[in-house]
């Protein structure tokens, strides 16, 4: 099975400062204005994008695989397994790619049907409304895959704290089942287990959506595994691995690729409220309504 690779270049990130990072944060946050940030997406001749040439955003640079290093150079915490503590950055991208209209990613009919819209809406320059347009949430799986995110893990969980939208994501490790009352949320329910030095998590209770600005979507029924692993002591792999029975024909893997910031950095406050582009606020504007029935379980 194909693994997309869209991690982080190895380096520095590309000569962005940080101010100027933040600057297209800002610009990228809300779907609805992608035309006005990169216009050049709308007129950029079709041609085939391959998995493993990445990301295509010249001022990040090229993806790479970070050069490995021993487990012995890495942080451990007390329970002997790699500590993943620390600021990590995934990229400017939404989840593979800013313009992912020419990935093939293996949709069911009805769901490549909605995705067709979204793009063509997109492309009209009236953008339909998602999650983060509506300064929602990016949510699971897409906020592992966008800007900075700080990693606090302890052997029982592990936080994940993005930057960008107040997001939290807690990812219990303690070996005991969770979320049983709980109804789908952004960013799930997620447990998770150590298979030597990899970390497998696994994501349930997913509120149906968006996990792009282009609108790829995904039912209540899609279960994300992640496989994260430390590279060396500045670099973090995840393998992604998406099953969705109603959303997706076969599993769609893709591969994420982090790096640390320089040492000193502090995650920042995103306000996302001066964005809202959907023409009411949240309340008013459900983007659920874009999707098929079969989005959400027991709907016909």
């Amino acid at each position: 099975m194909d693994i997309l690779n869209f991690g982080n270049n190895s380096g520095a990130v590309g000569g962005l400062e940080m101010r100027n990072t933040r600057s297209l944060f800002r610009c990228l946050a809300a779907a609805g204005i992608l035309l006005v940030c990169v216009p050049a997406l709308a007129a950029e001749p079709e041609k085939p994008l391959q998995s493993s040439v990445g990301d295509q955003m010249a001022d990040l640079g090229p993806r790479r695989p970070a050069k490995p290093a021993p487990a012995s150079t890495f942080p451990h915490g007390r329970d002997g397994k790699p500590d993943l503590t620390g600021i990590w950055f995934a990229g400017i991208r939404d989840f593979v790619t800013l313009d992912d209209r020419r990935i093939d990613i293996p949709l069911t009919p009805d769901y490549a049907a909605v995705r067709a819209r979204r793009v063509k809406a997109m492309d009209d320059g009236k953008p339909l409304p998602d999650y983060v347009s509506t300064c929602q949430a990016f949510g699971m799986p897409r906020l592992m895959s966008y800007g900075v995110m700080e990693f606090v893990h302890r052997p029982e969980q592990l936080w994940v704290i993005s930057e960008v939208m107040h997001e939290v994501r807690r990812v219990y490790l303690d070996g005991k089942p969770h979320g049983e009352w709980q109804e789908s949320t952004f960013g799930g329910v997620s447990t998770g287990h150590w298979e030597g030095d990899t970390l497998v998590i696994e994501t349930r209770k997913l509120r149906p959506g968006f996990m792009s600005m282009t609108g790829i979507p995904y039912s209540d029924r899609m279960v994300v595994t992640e496989r994260i692993r430390m590279v060396n002591r500045d670099a973090l792999e995840n393998e992604m691995t998406l099953t969705d029975p109603v959303a997706l024909s076969r599993p769609w893997k893709v591969m994420h690729r982090y790096e640390r910031k320089e040492p000193g950095y502090e995650i920042g406050e995103f306000i996302c409220n001066e964005y809202n582009v959907s023409g009411g606020t949240p309340a008013d504007v459900d983007p659920r309504k874009d999707l098929p029935l079969s989005a959400i379980s027991g709907a016909p």
